[in-house]
């Protein structure tokens, strides 16, 4: 075991603000989002407060955060109670240690503890490049046969 794999995990709070933005700020920076500040506290402070949801971030020695990871909780008639994990972000300086698995386990845990029977993740081209596939098999996900798609329903005026 190594020493971030460790690393105490905490709920986010709406005090962790500037630090989330600047962790968010890093991870949409490599997926090539772009996502206007404000918008991105508003959606912060909503995912920190609503019921169902999870965000949690892992804090090194010195306070600072250096990773997180947030999940969702919904209902549907096949699977019942089920959660997608939506996010997960370690910087870069300390990947490789452990810690994405253990914010991972630690959010699936709440998942299960929220009664959901599924955990599904979408994984993105650019994660596909970085290999992600095999760290999620590595936790035991599996590929599905079924296709994601989007619809924007972005508000206007």
């Amino acid at each position: 075991m190594s020493k971030t794999d460790t690393l105490p995990l905490r709920d986010a709070t709406e005090q962790d603000g500037p630090a989330l933005q600047s962790l968010y700020s890093a991870f949409y920076a490599e997926e090539g989002i772009v996502l206007d500040p404000d918008r991105q506290w508003q959606n912060l402070l909503a995912m920190i407060r609503a019921p169902g949801s999870k965000m949690l971030v892992a804090v090194a020695p010195d306070g600072s955060l250096i990773g997180l990871v947030t999940a969702t909780i919904t209902w549907g008639v096949e699977f019942g109670a089920c959660a997608e994990v939506e996010d997960l972000f370690v910087l870069p300086a300390h990947r490789g240690k452990g810690l994405a698995k253990h914010l991972m386990r630690t959010v699936i845990d709440f998942c299960q503890d929220q009664g959901a029977e599924m955990v599904s993740v979408v994984v993105t081209p650019d994660g596909l490049e970085q290999n992600l596939k095999k760290f999620y098999t590595t936790l035991d996900f599996v590929e599905s046969d079924r296709t994601v798609f989007y619809k924007s329903l972005k508000r206007t005026g």
